[in-house]
């Protein structure tokens, strides 16, 4: 299986609901509907999604009940649409 790169992450993101608010210095996506709130240090999208960002989200996702099972999985299968 190939890295997830921030670019495909914050695809996922999108589809799930969730909105791109530009910081100065860094990146945040806001979940309105369960008041989650991701900050990611800017960077290059196709760069490879650091592990510590992935089990981040992953949990948080988990806990709201927004993702069953893995986070890589889960974008693995809506990239493969």
């Amino acid at each position: 299986m190939s890295a997830t790169t921030y670019r495909q992450l914050f695809a996922y993101l999108g589809g799930l609901g969730f909105a791109e608010s530009g910081r100065k210095g860094r990146r945040v996506w806001k979940h309105p509907a369960s008041g989650i709130v991701l900050v990611f240090a800017p960077g290059t999208p196709g760069k490879a999604v650091h592990g510590a960002d992935l089990l981040s989200v992953e949990t948080r996702l988990q806990h709201h009940g927004l993702l069953q099972g893995s986070l890589q999985d889960a974008i693995q299968v809506v990239r493969a649409r």
